[in-house]
Order: structure tokens, then sequence, then C-alpha cells
């Protein structure tokens, strides 16, 4: 399962921080944010089960940021997809 938010995230350290948090509460999550796509995207990839997606909408809100689930039509993945700016796993 994958879920792709729009977020407020400007900064790169503090999407760090997002990122490890998330993965802390949740293991079977993989983190990765895009900061220069225009949306400034954060990407949750679930191998076992499905995106917990309040949960995570109230975690970044708990940090001080917005985010908001993009639907399949909002974004599209292409084959010039940038590498993220950091993964966890």
């Amino acid at each position: 399962m994958i879920e792709v938010f729009k977020t407020d995230i400007t900064d790169s350290l503090q999407a760090r921080v997002l990122a490890e948090h998330i993965h802390d509460l949740f293991s079977e999550y993989t983190v990765n944010f895009d900061l220069d796509d225009c949306d400034r995207i954060m990407r949750i990839v679930s191998t076992s089960t499905g995106v917990e997606v309040d949960t995570l909408i109230d975690i970044l809100k708990g940090f001080g940021y917005h985010a908001e689930v993009l639907q399949d039509d909002d974004y599209t993945f292409t084959k010039s997809y940038n590498p993220p700016l950091f993964l966890l796993n």
C-alpha cells in the first residue's frame, strides 16, 4: 500500500526527524520526502498493512505541519521520478 501526502514541510532536517519518528511508530513503513516537488511530497509505503492516514496527518499536525492525501489523479508517478531526499526503511 502506498499513500502520497501533500505537506507544507520545507526543512530537510525537520523532514528527517518526522520520517524517523514515523518509522519508530510504524516500523513496517518506508518513509520518504520529496521537498523539491511543488507539493512537498511525503510518501509512505507499507509492506504489511494499510497506511494509517489519519494518524499520520495527526502526527504532522502535532509537529505544527499540515498534510493531506493526494488522490491518484492529483499526483502521477513518472519514469522521470527523481530519487527521494532520503529514505527510511
